[in-house]
C-alpha cells in the first residue's frame, strides 16, 4: 500500500510539474569588480538573483546583473515553472520597454532560470531579446551563473528590499 501511495504522489507531482522545493526561494549575490574607472564606481558592485515563491507554479523573480562602465540590467516579474520532472525551469516573459517598437510577429524575449548541481543559470531567447534591445545590449543576461554558495538570507538582502516607510 505504501508503494502505491508513494508512486501515486510521485506521478501527481510530475504531472503538475512540481518545482524543486530547495530552489524556489532564495537570494544569490555575486560581487563584481569595478571594470572601469570611467564608471565612477569606487569598489566592487554586485549582481543578484532573487526567487520568491508565489504559489505552486509561480515564482517572483528579481535579477540585476552589473556590467561594464556601471551598466546594470534589471529584470523583474512573475515566472512560471515549465519542463518535465527532473528538468524543471522557470520561464519569465520579458516585456519590452515602452519606447521599444516591436513587430507583432516577433516572439517576446524570455528569461529561463534553471538550477544545476552547483549553480542557478540564466538563459535568454537571444534573437528575441536582441530584437527587443534587452538592457540596451550593454549587459548580457544569457549565460550568467549564480553559484549555490552565493546564496544569502532574503531578509534585508538586495533581492527583495523592504519598502521604505
Amino acid at each position: 500500500m505504501r508503494t502505491f501511495v508513494a508512486a501515486t504522489a510521485t506521478a501527481l507531482c510530475s504531472f503538475i510539474h512540481a518545482a524543486p522545493l530547495d530552489d524556489a526561494d532564495g537570494c544569490y549575490v555575486r560581487l563584481e569588480p569595478a571594470l572601469s574607472p570611467a564608471s565612477g564606481a569606487n569598489g566592487p558592485t554586485q549582481s543578484y538573483l532573487g526567487l520568491r515563491r508565489k504559489g505552486t507554479q509561480l515564482v517572483e523573480v528579481n535579477v540585476a546583473v552589473a556590467g561594464a562602465n556601471g551598466a546594470v540590467c534589471s529584470v523583474a516579474g512573475i515566472a512560471k515553472w515549465r519542463g518535465s520532472a527532473g528538468a524543471e525551469y522557470l520561464s519569465l516573459v520579458v516585456r519590452p520597454d515602452s519606447g521599444v517598437q516591436r513587430n507583432s510577429v516577433n516572439a517576446l524575449c524570455q528569461l529561463r532560470i534553471q538550477s544545476k548541481p552547483t549553480a542557478v543559470e540564466l538563459a535568454t531567447t537571444e534573437p528575441s531579446c536582441q530584437a527587443q534591445s534587452l538592457c540596451a545590449g550593454m549587459v548580457q543576461l544569457n549565460g550568467q551563473r549564480f553559484e549555490l554558495s552565493e546564496r544569502v538570507s532574503t531578509a534585508g538582502g538586495p533581492c527583495f528590499p523592504s519598502p521604505s516607510p
